[in-house]
């Protein structure tokens, strides 16, 4: 456990989000005085704030809560000392200065957003949440199937006998903060058992948010259309990531 929080080093990405709700203070403290169903559409309907930036907020207080549980931390430590000394060392001269200033004057907000964004807000507990179920060693990104057409020739290469048709299964994804990428053939039937594998999964999570209604609490699919999109960045298990 570092005894100076000024040695704690955070990623550029993490400042960004800081200053991103430095510069929304206003509106961290309507979120951080939210209390009402733990919903992100409904959140945004009472406090006219769009769904992705409640969302985005919420990331950085919910992983400022974790740093100060991890290092046994005070408020202060964080917001006077961890964080301005992270400006001070990351940014160039003229962003430093901006971002100094501006921290300055949105300190006193967030350390109230801070104070009131706990394991018991509403919509923190959403975040936290989503923030498990990407606690994994490999976190997908994105995938595409490549189509491609492959001709056999003759023995002597002058004339198309047959042409196959097949598929590659392209997948990206990270393992920590690392891209990675693997490539699948695929043919016909592999296609259509992927598809049905799919479409299985949402007739089962629908099933599960279904027999789910009647709870006390709040069921939603990770991600789901009509939720906010989750944070695009993964710290990788960072306990530093702030954003």
């Amino acid at each position: 456990m570092p005894s100076d929080p000024t040695a704690v080093i955070l990623p550029k990405t993490t400042l960004k989000e800081l200053l991103f709700v430095a510069r929304n203070s206003n509106k961290s403290l309507l979120l951080a005085n939210y209390s009402g169903k733990p919903a992100f559409d409904v959140a945004a309907a009472e406090l006219g704030i769009p769904p992705a930036d409640i969302q985005r907020m919420l990331d950085v207080f919910v992983n400022l809560q974790r740093i100060l549980s991890r290092y046994g931390w005070q408020p202060d430590a964080l917001l006077d000392g961890a964080i301005p000394a992270n400006f001070e060392r990351t940014l160039e001269k003229n962003e430093k200065t901006e971002a100094l200033h501006l921290w300055s004057e949105a300190r006193p907000a967030i350390a109230e957003a801070l104070r009131r964004i706990n394991a018991n807000h509403p919509l923190a507990l959403i975040t936290r949440a989503e923030q498990l179920a990407y606690v994994q060693e490999k976190l997908y990104s994105h995938a595409r199937i490549v189509t491609q057409i492959r001709p056999l020739f003759d023995e002597l290469g002058n004339e198309i006998l047959r042409a196959i048709v097949s598929h590659e299964l392209v997948i990206d994804y990270f393992e920590g903060q690392n891209p990675r990428r693997i490539q699948i053939a695929l043919d016909a039937a592999d296609i259509s058992e992927l598809k049905g594998a799919c479409e299985r999964a949402d007739r089962k999570a629908a099933s599960v948010k279904d027999a789910l209604r009647d709870k006390p609490w709040e069921t939603s699919v990770l991600a789901e259309s009509d939720d906010a999109p989750p944070t695009q960045a993964k710290d990788g298990g960072n306990p530093n990531a702030a954003g």
